[in-house]
């Protein structure tokens, strides 16, 4: 998620953790399980929903990143197992946006091409060859009748008519000549305030009168400890990162949505956050699986294995109209 924070748009964060990836490992910070009762919320989908937004992933090779920087959803990097775990098994019940984050999915369920799933998200991150930018030039601009905020020089647009934007935003150009989604321009009451979930914010940089759910990507609206300026917060401060990653700190699991780090509390289902082959999720005990076994994502005819929750499961593809395709070097094994 690209915001502007106190004051400036910031495109990319300036601060990378020593791993590389959004967030550091603390391997020494186990602390002992003791809840006995987990908190949760359903699942983002149902199985055969989950299962066809999975398969998207790997038909359309820029939607996982886009997911990550819409919702900080960490849908895998192209492990359909992984995808599985976070779309069709129980949520934390302290995870900010549930209903907003899975709104936003099951707008992808009923698409087929690539260019209507993308449309669904408020953040899309565009390749250097995309189409739309021939002829568009460097900076940003607006397209799709001021639906849209595309930039093809960090390669990324933005869909203004999603529910992440306040209500009745446009692409509007800026008086610094830069284009975003916003509610009018030329405001004059310069501030950047708080009615949770929503953040608003007038900047006289831009002229631009902003609105955003913060709820969207798992953030709250309040005011920085740090900064003391409204924020879409991780938990105190805004926490920045760079890449698009998932990674353990003790129980909970950080998403980095190439902006700022959000978070999945494996504590509240009675679990720890782990890592493995790239990947990280919530372990609960007992667990008879994880989404990185070489069980995993493994084809029996038209069915997939698959980890769940830390449960195994079968799935059969032509539940929605595949056939199980077996693993290669671009990803796992998936339905498709």
């Amino acid at each position: 998620m690209r915001l502007r924070l106190a004051g400036w748009w910031i495109a990319l964060a300036p601060i990378a953790t020593a791993s590389g990836h959004g967030c550091t490992t603390f391997d020494d910070l186990q602390p002992e399980t003791k809840c006995t009762t987990p908190s949760l919320q359903a699942p983002y989908l149902a199985q055969d929903q989950a299962a066809t937004v999975c398969a998207r992933l790997f038909q359309c090779p820029t939607l996982g990143t886009s997911i990550y920087s819409s919702i900080s959803v960490p849908v895998g990097d192209f492990n359909y197992s992984v995808c599985m775990d976070r779309l069709a098994g129980n949520l934390p019940g302290n995870r900010l946006g549930r209903t907003l984050q899975s709104g936003i999915l099951q707008c992808m369920v009923a698409t087929t091409a690539c260019a209507d799933a993308m449309a669904c998200l408020p953040w899309e991150e565009i390749s250097a060859d995309d189409p739309r930018c021939v002829g568009a030039g460097t900076g940003s601009s607006c397209i799709d009748q001021n639906k849209t905020m595309l930039d093809c020089s960090l390669l990324y647009a933005t869909h203004c008519d999603s529910a992440y934007f306040g209500a009745g935003s446009r692409c509007m150009i800026g008086t610094d000549g830069v284009a975003a989604c916003a509610l009018s321009k030329d405001c004059s009451d310069p501030h950047r305030s708080c009615e949770e979930p929503m953040f608003d914010s007038c900047d006289l940089k831009s002229g631009l009168h902003e609105s955003w759910n913060c709820n969207a990507a798992g953030h709250k609206c309040g005011v920085d400890q740090s900064t003391n300026s409204a924020e879409c917060l991780t938990r105190t401060t805004v926490e920045l990162c760079t890449g698009f990653d998932a990674d353990c700190q003790g129980d909970q699991m950080l998403v980095c949505d190439d902006f700022s780090l959000s978070v999945f509390d494996c504590a509240a289902v009675c679990g720890t956050c782990a890592k493995g082959a790239g990947e990280a999720w919530c372990a609960r005990p007992g667990d008879e699986c994880t989404p990185v076994d070489t069980a995993v994502n493994t084809c029996e005819g038209d069915t997939i294995a698959l980890c769940i929750e830390g449960r195994k499961v079968k799935y059969d593809c032509k539940r929605i109209g595949k056939t199980c395709k077996p693993g290669d070097a671009s990803g796992s094994g998936h339905c498709g």
